[in-house]
């Protein structure tokens, strides 16, 4: 499956890179802590307060540090 490069809402990112989540609260919040144990995406990704979706901007820098789902 090729990763399109778009607007992704947490929940969808999320179910991305944890499609055996027994939840999707569960992946997102496995998501969410492998974010923030990384200081770039850290930094640039977990300062979107307010937002439910992330930018192609910053899906792109997730793709890129934690690799492809």
């Amino acid at each position: 499956m090729e990763n399109i490069i778009r607007s992704y809402s947490i929940g969808e990112m999320a179910n991305l890179y944890f499609p055996n989540a027994k939840s999707n609260d569960a992946a997102r919040r496995n998501l969410r802590r492998w974010i923030s144990q990384n200081a770039i995406l850290r930094k640039e990704v977990l300062n979107i307060s307010g937002s439910h979706h992330y930018t192609p901007q910053q899906v792109k820098l997730i793709f890129e540090v934690l690799g492809p789902p």
